[in-house]
């Protein structure tokens, strides 16, 4: 009995042990020996990223960490310079005079903070790569996708959906019922952009009940990211779970898997409908059915990179980035417009002049010549793209802030609150 007794504590205690030894030599390492010890912070936040999960997950209603961030800056401001350490592997700048240095462009070389990459779960898009040259590679192959020609050819298109969506309002003024803007921006970008970049509709414009569960998608998708940036495995497990599980005890991380499956599905059909046509020469025309994925199908990049997983994981932030943002800043915009009188006359005055039949749309480039709807434009883009998330970039060089030097791939980042 007791040498069963011992047979059984013994390897139990020599993992508990081993466990102890590890978090105490993991814990003096980054409290003193870390290339960042030297740097100003809370010693938990230095000590473990653990709390940084607190105040993104855990804290009233999540996503508190920016403001955390800013606490600590408040509480560090008379150490050498507004930069802290905000857990074990990331330093925060607080100066916007240092924005240019963090985020310069070529020569210089920066590579995305791998947590940073992952939150949207789409390593092989874009948003996802961590690389310099590997994300400067696969950001070319689609430039062509947002050039100037290649919206000024889409015109007809976009000018198809704001026919809509202005039937949309003249319906809800008859009704007298009250508008969403946020689901209804967002379904106006989201059929726009997926038209333009998937050559399919979701015609949510024409369907509420889809609108508002695709709202939700993206409210999901955009309530996970904190999740995924401190699990970056966790959509990869996701994908092994059984679907109803899954949307029974995570209903946010099944919207996620749904919204890649069905990214995925449409990649598999281009590329089914390009092994079909091989024989056909290509064209870089953006009213090819998928202009996306033919953008990176007829670029350079090898073959490996453009498989059916690569341009689903392009087309998931593709098409969430640009209708959440794009709707975003419509219905930030709509408000100010609507609760300022005066320049909601001003801006009636000077599009009327324009377009003095409301049933004939202008083009783009007529519009480009109103000065206050420019105006306008420009101000709304610049209240509503307030960044609350820091972007962590990686210089292979070392970076000198003030009196402070941060070593090369040291993960510094900036944000405006």
């Amino acid at each position: 009995m007791f040498f069963q007794q011992i047979s059984i504590v013994g390897p139990t205690a020599a993992i508990i042990l081993t466990v102890v030894c590890y978090a105490v030599v993991l814990s003096v390492y980054r409290l003193f020996l870390h290339p960042l010890a030297k740097f100003p912070g809370p010693k938990l936040a230095a000590l473990t990223k653990w709390y940084e999960f607190y105040f993104d997950l855990v804290k009233g209603y999540g996503g508190q960490f920016a403001w955390e961030i800013q606490r600590m800056h408040e509480i560090y401001a008379d150490r050498p310079g507004p930069i802290v350490r905000i857990n074990p592997f990331e330093l925060h700048v607080q100066d916007p005079d240092w924005f240019d240095t963090l985020y310069a462009g070529n020569p210089t070389r920066r590579d995305k903070y791998p947590p940073a990459a992952s939150m949207a779960g789409a390593p092989l898009g874009t948003f996802g790569t961590v690389e310099h040259d590997v994300h400067r590679k696969r950001r070319a192959a689609n430039s062509h996708l947002l050039s100037t020609r290649a919206i000024s050819d889409a015109q007809p298109l976009i000018l198809d959906q704001v026919r809509i969506l202005s039937d949309q309002f003249e319906r809800y003024l008859s009704t007298k019922e009250i508008i969403d803007l946020r689901v209804t921006f967002l379904a106006f970008t989201t059929d726009t952009i997926t038209r333009y970049a998937l050559g399919e509709m979701k015609n949510l414009q024409e369907n509420k009940t889809l609108a508002v569960d695709w709202s939700a998608t993206i409210r999901a998708v955009a309530r996970i990211t904190p999740l995924m940036k401190q699990f970056p495995w966790m959509m990869t497990v996701a994908l092994y779970i059984p679907i109803n599980i899954l949307r029974f005890f995570m209903p946010e991380l099944f919207r996620l898997v749904q919204y890649h499956a069905e990214m995925r599905a449409f990649a598999e059909r281009f590329l089914s409908q390009q092994q079909a046509s091989q024989e056909k020469p290509k064209t870089h025309e953006t009213s090819s059915n998928m202009a996306l994925f033919q953008c990176i199908s007829d670029s350079n990049l090898p073959a490996h990179e453009k498989s059916a997983k690569r341009l689903a994981h392009e087309a998931v932030v593709v098409i969430s980035a640009a209708a959440e943002i794009t709707s975003r800043a419509l219905s930030i915009t709509m408000f100010y417009i609507l609760s300022e009188p005066q320049v909601l006359r001003r801006l009636r005055d000077e599009i009327d002049v324009a377009m003095p039949d409301y049933s004939v749309l202008p083009s783009a480039k007529s519009l480009e010549e109103l000065p206050y709807l420019v105006a306008t434009v420009k101000e709304a883009l610049r209240i509503s793209a307030i960044i609350t998330s820091r972007m962590p970039l990686m210089a292979h060089t070392e970076l000198v802030y003030k009196n402070w030097k941060i070593p090369a791939m040291a993960s510094p980042a900036f944000f405006l609150l």
